[in-house]
Parts: C-alpha cells; structure tokens; sequence
C-alpha cells in the first residue's frame, strides 16, 4: 500500500531528483495524469516533466512503470475509504457498501479504470476488508471458495460496469436513448426507454442470489 514511505531515498544529485520528492507526490502526479490521458498516454518522461524532475528520479522511489501502476490501483482503493465500511453489518450490506463506493471512484476516474481491472490490490486495509467479508459468508454457510468466488464475482460485476459507463462516457455517447416514443410498442422497447441505470439495481440481485452450494 502507498503510505508515501519512500525507503530512506530523497532523490539527492545522483539521482537527478528534487530535494522533498515523495513516492505520495509520484503516484498523485500519475494518477492526475492517467486521468487527463489515459495508461496509454502515459509515460515516465511525462511525469518527471509534471514534477519538474528528471525521469531517473522516480526510480528511486518506484521500480518502475508497473510498480506504480500498482500504486496507483491502491491509491483509488484508498478512497473508498475503508476504514468506513459498515464493519458491524451483514456481509450483504457490507459487500454492497464496497461496490458501491469502488463503482462511484470508477466512475470520478474512467481513464483509469482497464488500469485498476488488471491489477489485483493487496494492501493491508483492502486485505483486511476482503477477509472480513469472506468470513462474513463463511459464518452464513458459504465455504472459503464459495465466498472468494462470490467475491470475484461481485467485484467482476462493479468494475466492468464501471468500464462500460467510461467508454460511453469517454466516447461521449449517451447512457440512455434519446427521449421520443418507443420504435415499437413491445415490452422491449418500453423497457429500454425506461430501464435507466442498471448498477444497483444488478448489483442487488447479484447479492440477494448468492447461496451456499451446499
């Protein structure tokens, strides 16, 4: 996790860096970028120009590209804020609180999202929050794979319809059909005109449907 710890190295002359430059300060610069352009316009001669270092700098702090990529996942964890989780509810409140919150961050931070989908945060809160939610479903009955499965699944779920509500929204298409009468009077086309948002709504279901296989 990205605690702006940065191994007893400041960057001094031999590393072409700035006296004060942080890992904390890398990985936000990143991320702001990564939200003006994407991964794909991303690159680590960019971000030493946006902190006024030369690029040899950040390698004092971060191995390399991937590692701050990694970084940077953990840092949209991080605000889910999830020391705020209902910690004292139902695994289903506390599973739907998750995904929601992690779907709202998505959303604040679409070029970024096919970033976080592949990678796999293991920082000691998001660590601690998916044990809690697994031995929550472990006491409902669930086993242990049962509930990573469910967990997988659940998470699957919020962040590829975070990745559909950013490429519309990158590619500026419309969530919804323009307003007008319906093409044909057929329960399809009723339901598409009044369908809405579909997260929460699928989001719900996916939790009220899980139980045990045993």
């Amino acid at each position: 996790m990205d605690g702006g710890t940065d191994g007893g190295a400041d960057g001094g002359a031999d590393g072409g860096g700035r006296r004060g430059l942080t890992r904390t300060a890398i990985v936000t610069a990143a991320l702001r970028l990564i939200d003006e352009s994407g991964p794909s316009g991303f690159s680590m001669r960019r971000l030493g120009r946006a902190l006024g270092v030369d690029p040899s700098a950040l390698y004092w702090h971060l191995k390399g590209q991937d590692e701050l990529f990694q970084a940077v996942a953990e840092t949209l964890v991080s605000e889910v804020d999830l020391t705020t989780l209902p910690w004292d509810r139902s695994w289903q409140q506390f599973a739907e609180e998750y995904a929601v919150r992690l779907h709202a961050v998505l959303l604040r931070h679409p070029n970024a999202v096919v970033l976080f989908a592949t990678r796999s945060v293991t920082s000691p809160d998001a660590v601690r929050a998916a044990d809690h939610w697994v031995t929550g479903m472990v006491a409902a009955g669930f086993t242990p794979a049962e509930s990573v499965r469910a967990a997988f699944a659940l998470r699957a779920f919020t962040v590829g319809a975070a990745l559909d509500a950013a490429a519309r929204s990158l590619a500026e298409v419309p969530a919804a059909p323009p307003a007008g009468p319906p093409p044909a009077d057929t329960a399809l086309a009723r339901g598409v005109s009044g369908a809405g948002d579909y997260f929460r709504s699928g989001l719900a279901a996916m939790i009220r449907g899980l139980r045990p296989d045993t």
